[in-house]
């Protein structure tokens, strides 16, 4: 089991509206520290650097500023924080820069417990602090894990679906989905559906069916040419497909399109002679 020292631990409250007119936010400058710092915001906002990247913060966020990170503090609206310092064993995964929401406050609980016992350090006190900040060490690290795996699969998705809108006219394999995500296609396609609210092959065609409905109303091809060039296997499967979609066949959704238009352009020359 890794070990946790504790460094430094306070309170900070920040008021902006009673320091001078000229200054409208108080601030903490640039420093380090060789151990981890967090930081919890009970209340107000501002916001803070860590080396070179922003981070604004609000009630029941939480600050991680890993050793030796430079970082300063903006504070611009009645800010209340805890801060505390401390440091873990090498066997101990190291936890990420970066602001961290409390939503459900379970951060927060156990930094009041760690708090109540800096407050009346009662027997073995340290030893209880300890124990705490090891609970809030491992609920950080899982947000940090599955922040990583949820921007993990954004960015495989995207890759996904900027493939699928070049390609969704081909046939397109599951394999090459394998490819691109190095999931299963079974742990794709449950990830690319719980994220857009349809499988990759609903997608796909839904791809298609915009696209055929572009070709039939802008071009004259005939029906089984559009078809062929949505990637549809026959005429017959498109227009069978089209009309479950729209209760159109291609040729009456054309028609109809037409029949539209005339009456539009109708209306237009009727309104320009009056």
């Amino acid at each position: 089991m890794y070990n946790v020292n504790i460094h430094f631990y306070f309170t900070v409250r920040n008021n902006p509206s009673k320091i001078h007119s000229q200054i409208s936010a108080s601030s903490v400058a640039f420093h380090t520290h060789k151990c981890y710092e967090l930081i919890y915001y009970y209340a107000g906002k501002g916001y803070c650097y860590i080396d070179d990247t922003k981070y604004e913060y609000g009630k029941n966020d939480c600050i991680i500023v890993p050793p030796n990170a430079r970082h300063n503090d903006v504070n611009v609206k009645n800010t209340k924080a805890f801060c505390f310092g401390f440091s873990v064993n090498h066997e101990e995964p190291c936890l990420r820069a970066g602001k961290y929401s409390d939503a459900d406050k379970t951060i927060m609980h156990y930094l009041n417990m760690i708090c109540d016992e800096f407050a009346h350090k009662e027997n073995d006190y340290v030893s209880a602090v300890q124990n705490l900040i090891k609970n809030v060490i491992i609920l950080l690290n899982r947000a940090t894990t599955e922040k990583m795996v949820y921007q993990t699969r954004t960015d495989e998705l995207e890759k996904v679906i900027e493939y699928i809108n070049k390609n969704f006219t081909q046939d397109i394999r599951p394999q090459e989905f394998e490819t691109i995500t190095n999931y299963s296609y079974d742990r794709f396609r449950h990830i690319f559906k719980h994220a857009i609210g349809v499988s990759p092959k609903q997608y796909i065609i839904g791809k298609r069916f915009e696209y055929a409905k572009e070709l039939l109303a802008a071009s004259e091809l005939s029906i089984t040419e559009v078809a062929y060039r949505c990637g549809f296997a026959s005429s017959a499967l498109f227009t069978n497909q089209f009309k479950k979609r729209t209760d159109l066949t291609p040729k009456q959704y054309r028609l109809q399109l037409g029949a539209q238009k005339v009456f539009t352009d109708a209306q237009s020359s009727y309104s320009e002679n009056d």
